[in-house]
């Protein structure tokens, strides 16, 4: 992957953006973070990485068992490369060394996120064929 300096001088705008670990880092939320600490954690993209990452696997599994949307609503493609992502990246986790509870929570959210997508589809892919 190429360094931010290396970038095409039309994408040179993300300069600023190299090596920033926070979300919002203009005067107002840097003034919020000293306020309440609280909003320090959330605003750092190693926290909120994560939590999104999870809500791909958590919001699937509700409406599993909610039954909403509906099974044929339930879009193919987006849950099959939602499964392929979590496969690759689960594998991944398991190549990084040394291994540490980070490494071990990325596969573990990742082999979740996979196993509901998975289900998904598996869904999708029974009802379509019972439908024929």
């Amino acid at each position: 992957m190429a360094a931010i300096s290396q970038l095409p001088s039309f994408l040179r705008f993300l300069r600023p953006l190299e090596g920033n670990a926070k979300l919002f880092s203009n005067a107002a939320a840097l003034a919020l973070e000293k306020r309440v600490p609280l909003f320090a954690k959330f605003n750092d993209v190693t926290y909120s990485a994560p939590a999104a990452k999870w809500i791909l696997s958590i919001v699937p599994l509700i409406q599993a068992f909610s039954g909403n949307p509906p099974v044929e609503k339930i879009d193919l493609k987006q849950s099959s490369s939602l499964l392929f992502t979590g496969m690759v990246w689960a594998y991944y986790a398991t190549l990084i060394t040394p291994q540490n509870a980070g490494s071990r929570a990325l596969c573990i959210c990742n082999m979740a996120m996979a196993s509901v997508h998975g289900y998904n589809v598996a869904r999708r892919a029974r009802h379509d064929l019972n439908k024929q």
